[in-house]
């Protein structure tokens, strides 16, 4: 307030005397008169972390409370009449701040809004101008979240597996998305990055979650919570079975390939682990199928399936393969007993061998006559004179090397 002058007359006997000076006074605020009613409104029940929200108060003399103090808020209330323009309103908040905390009517109403932080909770607004008081409630951040939806995209992955995204939305009663929100999550299988996110300002909060099996991811706001299933499809199956023994060079070895019957598969090889293989092609249930092995060794036989999603299936058995082997035994075609006989005569001689696949017998009698080739086991010959003869016989495969077995004959004089 302004200093003025005042003057003081004062009477003392017959004379008067005028006493100037400069008296200092404070201006008091307008505060609302006894009987004011103040009507406190909120213009929402709940509040993001980090914004605002608009709180209005009507003052009005001998007037009447009309609510809660939530909703939208009247210009006028009740029946009296609104306070002098100018009287002045406080305001407090236990979250957030209330800006500005103090606010003068005009046509009984004032105007402030209600700014959050990052508290959650139900925060408490009073309103108050002489002995005059009002208060209203609101639920800010995760205190204000009533449910969350979440959705995985893509929602099914591949016989491999791979990543999604989850979306978490968190939503107060009214179906409107609440910002500034810390989402938790958690899943039953794979590794999710981030474990934590912040709602955006549609309220939604994502993570990725990397995966090979099939997962439950669960998102968390205090005590609600919503889950959400990523698939993964079902991985094609194959096996493959050999020989459960040794086998000889050139013999045949028998692979059964079994592939399963709940994924279709394409493309079916086998590799004999010698460089030779077969391609199945589009197989169902099991297939046999037989290689003739050239060397002896220990080979990794393998097989391979490829899913509808284009994933390689594959399996793997070893197989023993030893060199061949083989004798060779005489008999006299002459009548009466084993041979040698006391005299020459004509000798069946008979190679036994492994279950080797045979190409032909290349046949040396040792008694210079000129080497036989056959396509059998057996072979005769007519030895002419008497004397100490090495027979051999030259085996060979139809795969791999040739192996020579000997005997020896001796023709009495």
């Amino acid at each position: 307030m302004n200093r003025i002058s005042r003057f003081s007359i004062i009477f003392a006997g017959f004379s008067v005397i005028a006493v100037a000076g400069p008296v200092a006074c404070e201006r008091v605020p307008l505060l609302a008169p006894t009987g004011t009613v103040i009507n406190l409104t909120l213009a929402s029940d709940v509040a993001a972390l980090n914004s605002s929200v608009d709180v209005i108060a009507v003052l009005i003399e001998n007037g009447g409370a009309s609510g809660t103090g939530t909703g939208t808020a009247s210009s006028t209330t009740g029946a009296g009449t609104p306070v002098q323009n100018g009287t002045t309103v406080s305001f407090t908040t236990t979250i957030g701040t209330i800006e500005p905390s103090e606010a003068k009517t005009q046509n009984g109403r004032v105007n402030v809004k209600l700014v959050t932080n990052g508290q959650s909770g139900k925060a408490t607004v009073t309103a108050f101008s002489g002995g005059a008081k009002a208060t209203g409630q609101i639920t800010i951040g995760a205190a204000a979240v009533d449910h969350i939806l979440v959705t995985a995209a893509p929602a099914n992955l591949a016989s491999s597996g791979g990543s999604t995204t989850i979306s978490a939305r968190a939503e107060d009663a009214s179906g409107n998305g609440q910002a500034g929100v810390q989402v938790q999550f958690t899943t039953t299988k794979g590794t999710l990055n981030p474990a934590a996110a912040t709602t955006n300002s549609n309220g939604v909060a994502t993570t990725s979650l990397s995966t090979t099996t099939a997962a439950d991811v669960t998102a968390a706001v205090g005590s609600k919570t919503a889950k959400v299933t990523i698939g993964v499809a079902t991985r094609a199956t194959v096996s493959i079975a050999g020989p459960t023994s040794t086998i000889s060079v050139s013999a045949p070895a028998a692979f059964t390939v079994n592939v399963g019957t709940t994924v279709p598969v394409t493309n079916v090889v086998v590799n004999y682990g010698d460089g030779g293989s077969v391609n199945l092609g589009q197989i169902s249930g099991s297939q046999t199928v037989q290689h003739f092995y050239a060397h002896d060794d220990v080979y990794t036989a393998s097989v391979s399936a490829t899913d509808p999603d284009g994933v390689v299936a594959t399996a793997q058995t070893q197989v023993a393969v030893v060199r061949i082997s083989a004798t060779v035994a005489m008999s006299s075609v002459a009548s009466g007993g084993t041979f040698p006989k006391s005299s020459t005569g004509t000798v069946t001689f008979s190679s036994t061998s492994s279950s080797a696949s045979i190409d032909r017998y290349e046949w040396d009698f040792g008694d210079g006559s000129a080497v036989v080739t056959s396509f059998g086991p057996s072979q005769s010959h007519n030895y002419t004179a008497a004397g100490n003869y090495t027979v051999s016989v030259r085996i060979v495969p139809s795969n791999g090397s040739a192996f020579t077995a000997t005997t020896q004959v001796v023709v009495p004089s």
